[in-house]
């Protein structure tokens, strides 16, 4: 990928016909799912599935199920995995936006605190306190 979200967002914009965009910026979509995704995240982090699962605090059956691609997770689920493979603010927004979920958003608090523990490295289970202590719902 070459251009930023928002140049590819003026194109479309500008652009008046729907298959000259698409065809000339067809390098530009995402086109991996999101058990590749996760995959290779895995691979990047140098983590193993079992080892991710435990840290996300997921129940086993179901976290292999959602690195085979079987199971859809909801964006909490997809949120405890990205604390439990030890991500940082942007892996996690990527992966929030490749399983087609609302990504992290500044203006809502709850997603705020999140943030902020992506940002300073917390562990789920510090993010779960925070969330508590500030009233918000937690993620598990």
């Amino acid at each position: 990928m070459k251009k930023t979200t928002a140049q590819l967002l003026d194109a479309l914009k500008k652009d008046s016909n729907i298959r000259y965009f698409l065809n000339s910026n067809k390098d530009e979509f995402i086109n991996s799912n999101l058990a590749q995704f996760l995959n290779k995240l895995l691979a990047e982090k140098n983590i193993d599935k079992a080892r991710a699962i435990e840290n996300a605090n997921l129940n086993t059956q179901y976290g292999y199920q959602i690195f085979a691609g079987q199971k859809n997770p909801s964006r909490d689920k997809l949120l405890q995995l990205a604390f439990g493979m030890e991500l940082d603010l942007k892996s996690a927004q990527r992966l929030l936006n490749i399983a087609g979920v609302s990504e992290l958003y500044p203006r809502n608090q709850r997603d705020s605190i999140i943030i902020f523990a992506f940002n300073n490295s917390l562990s789920l289970m510090e993010c779960e306190e925070l969330l508590d202590e500030m009233g918000e719902y937690t993620i598990q």
